[in-house]
């Protein structure tokens, strides 16, 4: 399991508490080593308004979705008794596309599955290959589009030499307690499957009213504040342990570190560990000052008690065949863990003082 890095846990992005003195700014790595209220003016943290759309479960939304699943175990036969391809059919096609009477590069293929009438291919081909019979080899003369991608190939005349080896017709399973069973999710039936479904999506639509609310919550939040800085210590750490989970994921994706940075935080790949430190000093920091002046100016904090009862919680939701201290060994930073947990009772407690609607 991965060290766990709290840089992009929840959509707010901050955390901590108390305070300390004597230390110089190189040593304050943690919120906890000081004074967070010393360097934020903070602004309206309560009854702050904000509205939210109210959505709800349709009978039609869970069919939809039903339908999308069940698209996944379709299944593609050869048809029998008829020999030409209709609409609607997947040809199964060799083809070889020619400008000027030379190959050119992406414009063939053997075996190819095509449901005609999906157009996928340029105008032309699909209606092409409909009324062909089985076994059957036909010259399309085509255009490609005048705004086509390929410079090469934008408006260029050209022709496809299209082989038809076979037709299938899609059969798609019928919903029945069958198939639900054979879904091997522990439901049994129909009724059960639309249960589940539904659920699936008030999920999802609950998941993005959370977001939505905190999203809205910590901005006017932030704009309503002031930061001035932090010590370096507690920057040094935040953006090195954001550089080396960049790092991290490269190494075991094979991939450039700069990569995975342009891909996770939009900075340029080049130049991806200067934009970073911009990154981190222009939105990482403001946020964790402003909401661990808010823990300590309320009183939130994280015990150790607090630390270990959330582990037990993950494992268990988790069903996770690892011990706590296991987990913890696999967490590195527990520190981090700490300030991680605090954003989340910061937040619930700014929820818990705001006002807010739904429409």
């Amino acid at each position: 399991m991965k060290k766990f890095t709290v840089l992009a846990i929840t959509g707010v992005l901050f955390a901590a508490i108390l305070s300390g003195c004597g230390k110089k700014e190189e040593d304050m790595k943690y919120l906890k080593d000081f004074d967070a209220g010393k360097y934020v003016t903070l602004g309206e943290y309560k009854g702050i308004g904000v509205t939210v759309e109210k959505r709800e479960v349709t009978d039609e939304q869970v069919q939809d979705y039903i339908d999308y699943l069940m698209s996944a175990s379709t299944e593609y036969k050869e048809i029998s008794g008829r020999d030409v391809a209709k609409n609607g059919d997947v040809a199964n096609i060799d083809y070889v596309g020619k400008k000027e009477g030379v190959v050119f590069d992406g414009g063939s293929a053997e075996g190819f599955d095509l449901t005609l009438g999906s157009k996928t291919f340029i105008d032309g081909f699909e209606d092409g290959v409909v009324g062909m019979k089985v076994g059957e080899t036909k010259d399309l003369d085509l255009k490609f589009p005048d705004n086509y991608t390929s410079e090469e190939l934008a408006g260029a005349d050209v022709v496809f030499t299209v082989k038809l080896n076979s037709i299938k017709e899609a059969v798609v399973p019928e919903l029945n307690d069958e198939y639900v069973k054979s879904l091997g999710n522990g439901l049994n039936t129909v009724e059960e499957f639309k249960e589940d479904v539904r659920k699936t999506i008030s999920d999802s639509y609950e998941s993005e009213r959370k977001n939505t609310i905190e999203q809205s919550l910590t901005d006017q939040i932030l704009a309503s504040s002031t930061v001035n800085g932090a010590p370096s210590g507690f920057t040094d750490r935040i953006y090195t342990t954001m550089v080396d989970e960049i790092k991290e994921t490269a190494a075991q994706s094979g991939v450039e570190p700069g990569l995975v940075a342009s891909y996770y935080y939009g900075v340029s790949d080049a130049n991806y560990e200067t934009e970073l430190k911009t990154f981190v000093n222009e939105n990482l920091i403001p946020n964790y000052i402003v909401f661990g002046a808010i823990a300590q100016k309320e009183g939130i904090t994280v015990s150790d008690a607090d630390v270990d009862a959330d582990i037990q919680k993950m494992i268990t939701e988790n069903n996770a065949d690892i011990t706590p201290e296991e987990y913890k060994q696999n967490l590195g930073d527990i520190e981090a863990y700490k300030e991680y947990l605090l954003i989340v009772k910061t937040m619930e407690f700014i929820k818990e003082n705001a006002n807010i609607t739904e429409q």
